[in-house]
C-alpha cells in the first residue's frame, strides 16, 4: 500500500512539473494584456492524475498546479488594491486551476477511456472558463471600453455602439476576452485527450 501511494504521489509531482512546464513554453500569449495564453495542452496532465487516480490526488495535483501559476505571476498581479489583488488570488488562480481537479469526472461513465477523458477535459476547462468569466466581469470590466474600441477592431466597435459602457457590455468583454483563449485550449486538450485515451497512454502510466 505505502509503494503504491508512493508512486502515485511520485507520478503526480511529475504530472503537475509537466503541465507547469507546457503552461510556460510554447505558448502563444501575445494577444491577452489582462492574462491568458494558448499552451500545448498544459491543463491534460493534471486531468490525467484525476482521471487516473480520483478526485483526492486530482484535487491535491491542481492546488499544487494553482500555486505554482500564482507564485509565477505574482508581479503580473502586483498593484492593484488589497481586495482585488485577494479576488484575483482566489478566483483566477486558486479556484480556476483547482477546478481542473474534476478531470476525472467520466471516468468509468462510458466504459470508454478516450471519450470519457476527452470528456473530463471539456468539463474542466469549462469551470476554468467560468471563474475567468466571473472573475472579469468583476474585477475587469474597467477595460471593456478600451479592448472594443481598439482600431481595426470592427465588430468590437459595433458591440460598443450597441451596447453601451454597462453591464452588457461588461459580460460580453469577459465572454469574448476568456474565450478567445480558453475555447482554442479547450479544443485542443479535448481532442489531445481524447488521443491519449484512444492509444492507451493512461494505462503505461498507472
Amino acid at each position: 500500500m505505502q509503494k503504491n501511494k508512493t508512486k502515485i504521489l511520485a507520478t503526480s509531482a511529475m504530472m503537475v512539473a509537466l503541465s507547469f512546464i507546457l503552461s510556460i513554453f510554447p505558448k502563444f500569449n501575445g494577444m491577452w494584456p489582462n492574462g491568458g495564453s494558448i499552451t500545448i495542452c498544459s491543463m491534460l496532465p493534471i486531468i490525467m492524475v484525476s482521471y487516473l487516480y480520483g478526485y483526492k490526488w486530482g484535487f491535491m495535483a491542481s492546488t499544487a498546479y494553482a500555486l505554482l501559476q500564482l507564485f509565477s505571476d505574482l508581479r503580473g498581479i502586483a498593484g492593484a488594491d488589497i481586495m482585488t489583488t485577494f479576488l484575483i488570488i482566489l478566483i483566477d488562480y486558486i479556484i480556476a486551476f483547482t477546478v481542473l481537479g474534476f478531470g476525472g469526472a467520466f471516468r468509468g461513465k462510458f466504459n470508454n477511456t478516450a471519450k470519457e477523458l476527452c470528456l473530463g477535459s471539456i468539463l474542466a476547462i469549462s469551470l476554468r472558463f467560468l471563474c475567468h468569466f466571473v472573475s472579469g466581469y468583476l474585477l475587469f470590466s474597467s477595460y471593456a471600453e478600451w479592448f472594443f474600441t481598439q482600431e481595426g477592431f470592427t465588430l468590437g466597435n459595433s458591440i460598443f455602439a450597441a451596447l453601451g459602457d454597462g453591464t452588457s457590455l461588461y459580460l460580453v468583454y469577459s465572454l469574448m476576452y476568456n474565450a478567445s483563449y480558453l475555447l482554442p485550449e479547450l479544443i485542443i486538450t479535448s481532442i489531445v485527450a481524447y488521443i491519449v485515451g484512444k492509444k492507451g497512454v493512461l494505462s503505461k502510466i498507472s
